[in-house]
């Protein structure tokens, strides 16, 4: 795996094209694994958050945005509004949730067991082959819908064995 400096050339960090980005691969490696987990694009891991002229402008998946002069108060005023308790839920366990050869929890096994255990009162969404798109780009929506209609969504983190 070649370093951002290795990959451009010794120097020339500061003349990076935006097309010598979309080329580079950003990788993410498990602990003790030889090969990357996860792959991006170095120009899709780039996130600008900048003011200009009196406007706030973001650059985020390859596109700017202006952000309106009210939207720090109306996401505010939206996260203020939601409900503070999360729900309860057992932890994932390695003995219960991990994957076929016992190295990790499996995101999918515990929302699976999660689901099934409770028929009456969540749906899976997880992987339910069904694509969400927005602009084009393929996002998950959550992982499990449940009566109290909340869209929760979970994440694994490999070597923590609870969610």
């Amino acid at each position: 795996m070649q370093s951002l400096s290795d990959a451009l050339g010794a120097g020339k960090l500061n003349a990076v094209t935006v097309d010598q980005l979309k080329q580079i691969k950003v990788c993410c490696f498990y602990d003790g694994a030889a090969d990357p987990e996860l792959k991006w694009r170095a120009y899709d891991c780039i996130e600008v958050d900048l003011v200009d002229g009196g406007k706030q402008f973001v650059f985020a998946g390859g596109r700017w945005s202006l952000i309106a002069a009210d939207f720090l108060q109306t996401v505010n005023n939206y996260i203020n509004g939601l409900k503070q308790q999360a729900p309860a839920l057992p932890p994932a366990t390695l003995n219960d949730d991990g994957n076929a050869d016992g190295s990790h929890v499996e995101e999918g096994n515990y929302i699976e067991r999660l689901t099934d255990s409770n028929l009456n009162t969540m749906a899976k969404v997880h992987q339910c082959g069904r694509q969400v798109r927005v602009d084009g780009n393929e996002v998950e929506l959550c992982d499990i819908y449940d009566v109290s209609k909340d869209f929760i969504h979970l994440k694994i983190w490999r070597g923590v064995a609870r969610v």
